[in-house]
């Protein structure tokens, strides 16, 4: 946000953002929260999905998302914590 991204996806959510990266937001949720329940049929819905992944974007997908989620865990465990400048600029892009 702060090099100039889409402001619209904080803002809104979901229903701003590409319809391809909106299919991938229920593996993302599974993937954060319970990745032990992800099945064959995750990956199904998206390669046979409209508009469909190609199996390849699935797995380059899938390894961004869980170096995130790992990344974050770790983060987390450290006790690191945003830095509020960012924080604070990200706030104001947003408005009130």
């Amino acid at each position: 946000m702060l090099s100039g991204g889409p402001i619209e996806w904080l803002i809104f959510g979901l229903e701003k953002v590409d319809p391809k990266i909106r299919l991938i937001a229920e593996l993302n949720e599974k993937m954060a929260y319970k990745p032990w329940i992800i099945n064959k049929d995750d990956i199904t819905f998206l390669v046979k999905g409209n508009p469909n992944w190609t199996m390849h974007e699935v797995i380059k997908a899938c390894i961004i998302l869980a170096t995130y989620h790992g990344i974050s865990g770790f983060c987390h465990g450290m006790g690191l914590i945003p830095d509020f400048d960012i924080v604070e600029e990200l706030l104001s892009l947003m408005g009130p």
